[in-house]
């Protein structure tokens, strides 16, 4: 027997109980929740009367995976370049194994420079 309550089909499973179905829709709606600054998925799972790994499930079926579409943008281009001139002044060249050198001013940001090393750190 199938009831439809809040967009959400219910069907009868014999001794196993019931179990939900939820609009493609509707999952797509719950899984955009999760990437919500200060948003978690077990908070967005809870607010919808869903198992966390049901959600966590719904993420990589719909290909979002693990990872947020908003968070790749945070990235900083990042490029290799030649072989560092003799001398530049102000410039600090960080030569890293795998011929990755990388150049920044003297008065680089250090947020930002820690942020490209550990992007750095991260490459094949």
């Amino acid at each position: 027997m199938k009831q439809l309550t809040q967009n959400v089909v219910i069907e009868s499973q014999g001794k196993r109980g019931r179990y939900r179905r939820w609009p493609e829709a509707q999952k797509r709606q719950i899984v955009e929740e999760t990437y919500e600054p200060g948003m978690s998925v077990s908070v967005v799972a809870r607010r919808h009367d869903v198992n966390a790994n049901q959600v966590f499930r719904w993420r990589q079926l719909l290909g979002t995976g693990g990872g947020s579409k908003k968070a790749a943008a945070e990235f900083i281009p990042l490029g290799v370049v030649g072989p560092a001139p003799v001398t530049t002044p102000g410039m600090i060249t960080i030569e890293l194994g795998n011929k990755i050198c990388i150049r920044v001013e003297r008065d680089v940001d250090e947020g930002a420079l820690a942020r490209v090393l550990a992007v750095v750190r991260r490459l094949p």
